[in-house]
């Protein structure tokens, strides 16, 4: 069988599986893949297809001496470096339809990561994040500190916005960062109109580029406070790029500054390499009314269609709960490229 067709029957099944959504988190144990059994037989349908049609990865897992996986633990992870290293795909390079590009913060060279089309990506990115961060199901102003999917197009986290942005985002919703600089003459009149406005809005955008935006208004001696039920998610770090800040310090900012609950302050947690994404479960939880410790706010929501196992960086087993160590994700809508990945991040 060729690559398309193992390709295609795994890719409609998978999408059938993301296009499953809820409305917030805590209803998404109905998920057929939050059954252990269902979840593991598709998991290692991609992982044995992406041993056939994957020549790097097929080489590295012949390497590592543990190809007969029969769990989906037991699938060797690819460390998220090998990107950067070698073409990791399951599929001709003629076939590519797109590639997102890693940042390169923690190498001087960025890694690719391919895709022979991106309707598994969108589905799931899409679904998953209105349960964390539109569970009221309708179009919110979205006011977006990245810079626009033209000047970004290999940007992961850009494209994924701005899907989000085409599916849920109300009038007046635009982008706010250009040539790597906060728009701050078109951001901060856009600020101080909406406060005026009884319809919430979302500020979605990486840490750094709120930081920008804090120091913008420190500068102009500026505070807002945004209508009630607005919200913001934030993601990645500050990349060297701004003052470091502790992440406590920097949400009581965020408080202070736009007038916003702290329960409403998300935080996204994902990277190029993978195919899905992680919330905060605390706001999507509390607009259900459930009541949380602030602490457990920032505890991780994943999708049905992934597992996280924490491992030890020197054996690679899993470590025992509550133990630090590495992060390892198992994404089963990498089903092109390939589905465990070993993080550097410490969980």
């Amino acid at each position: 069988m060729s690559w398309r067709k193992s390709y295609q029957r795994l890719h409609e099944e998978l999408l059938h599986h993301l296009q499953w959504a809820a409305h917030t988190l805590h209803v998404f144990h109905p998920h057929p893949l939050n059954d252990e059994a269902v979840f593991n037989d598709l998991a290692l349908r991609i992982y044995h297809f992406q041993l056939s049609y994957n020549p790097f990865y097929r080489t590295y897992v012949s390497r590592s001496g543990k190809p007969n996986a029969t769990t989906w633990r037991d699938i060797p992870p690819l460390w998220t470096s090998a990107f950067k290293r070698a073409r990791i795909a399951c599929f001709p390079q003629r076939e590519m339809r797109c590639f997102f590009r890693t940042s390169g913060t923690t190498e001087s060279e960025s890694g690719i990561h391919e895709f022979a089309d991106l309707d598994i990506y969108s589905a799931g990115a899409i679904n998953f994040w209105r349960a964390a961060m539109l569970p009221e199901n309708k179009r919110l102003r979205m006011l977006m500190l990245t810079p626009s999917p033209q000047e970004a197009p290999h940007s992961s986290l850009v494209f994924m916005l701005d899907q989000i942005l085409r599916a849920y985002g109300a009038r007046g919703s635009g982008y706010f960062i250009q040539d790597a600089k906060l728009l701050v003459e078109k951001i901060l009149p856009t600020l101080r109109s909406v406060q005026d406005c009884s319809e919430p809005v979302m500020v979605l955008g990486t840490a750094f580029a709120f930081v920008y935006l804090l120091e913008a208004m420190k500068a102009h001696g500026l505070r807002f406070k945004l209508p009630r039920g607005s919200r913001i998610m934030e993601t990645g770090g500050f990349k060297g790029r701004v003052r470091e800040i502790p992440r406590e310090e920097f949400y009581d900012e965020l408080v202070t500054a736009l007038g916003i609950s702290r329960t409403h302050i998300v935080n996204e947690y994902s990277m190029t390499e993978l195919s899905s994404q992680f919330y905060d479960i605390g706001f999507s939880l509390s607009v259900a009314g459930h009541q949380l410790p602030l602490k457990q706010f920032s505890w991780k929501a994943s999708p049905p269609w992934t597992r996280v196992v924490i491992v030890d960086p020197l054996s690679g087993e899993e470590v025992d709960q509550n133990q630090p160590g590495l992060i390892r994700i198992y994404d089963l809508a990498n089903v092109g490229s390939v589905v465990a990945i070993q993080t550097e991040d410490v969980g």
